[in-house]
């Protein structure tokens, strides 16, 4: 007997057209990212994929009800998707996705990497991407400017959670 609660949310697929042809990447072909089914740090994920183009599945573990809020759901695949560091939010990026701009695996920074990919923690996620499609800024200082901006917002978004 399955309790509804333990079971993930269907997996929505965001997808998006790419600009030469209408045709999308197939399942294997695309990024995952799971979090718990909400908002919170994951949709920051979520909108730097869709702002490069990037087709994902979104793969929602659902929070067992108060006053517990069982997180069983989240055990089952913690330790069984290869992690290094199992945590939520996960995006996995198999060998040969890509976005409007092209296979991943064909950008300079990403050559020496071996996928499947798999990384944890949000920041570390938004920084993958950011430095594999030019967002971190040409000199230094952009660069300089991008990191505080990035940690003002982590700032403010850790005064939203308390």
């Amino acid at each position: 007997a399955s309790d509804s609660n333990m079971d993930t949310k269907p997996s929505e697929t965001f997808s998006l057209k790419y600009p030469e042809d209408d045709r999308l990447p197939d399942e294997a072909k695309r990024v995952t990212i799971g979090y718990w089914d909400h908002r919170g740090l994951g949709q920051v994920v979520r909108l730097t994929l869709a702002y490069l183009e990037i087709p994902f599945e979104d793969k929602r573990y659902k929070v067992g009800d108060p006053p517990n809020f069982d997180k069983a759901v989240w055990a089952e695949d913690k330790y069984n998707l290869g992690l290094a560091l199992p945590n939520l939010p996960y995006v996995l990026i198999p060998e040969g996705v890509c976005g409007p701009d092209g296979d991943l695996a064909s950008k300079p920074s990403v050559r020496s990497v071996s996928f499947p990919l798999k990384l944890t923690q949000t920041y570390a996620i938004l920084r993958f991407f950011a430095r594999t499609h030019d967002l971190l800024g040409a000199t230094e200082p952009e660069r300089t400017r991008a990191d505080m901006l990035v940690e003002s917002m982590r700032d403010i978004q850790d005064a939203l959670f308390q």
